[in-house]
């Protein structure tokens, strides 16, 4: 479900939930996510099954939700945190949080 404001430039985006404004580029795919209102996803990224947050930028070719042990060596498990999502949650601080369940 894609919310108004949105802008998605030949990436693939499947079963995720896009908040308003959230722009996501050319290459990057989007997976079983829910993307909050102003985000910005770079080219080639690939994320699955994340929760990202408000005002997120994602920077070109970042890669989160396809090996657990490479996500724990950047962000902070939040068990729990997020109801729907079972299993762990991943964040990293600040403004620029980006959660993701695996």
């Amino acid at each position: 479900m894609v919310s108004g404001g949105c802008i998605i430039s030949g990436a693939t985006v499947r079963r995720s939930l896009l908040f308003s404004n959230v722009v996501v580029h050319s290459f990057a795919e989007l997976v079983d996510s829910v993307v909050l209102p102003d985000v910005e996803i770079g080219r080639h990224a690939r994320l699955y099954r994340t929760v990202i947050e408000k005002g997120c930028r994602i920077p070109e070719g970042m890669v989160v939700g396809e090996n657990p042990e490479e996500d724990k060596s950047v962000f902070t498990s939040r068990k729990g945190h997020y109801p729907g999502y079972p299993g762990n949650a991943w964040a990293a601080g600040s403004s620029s949080t980006l959660t993701v369940s695996s």
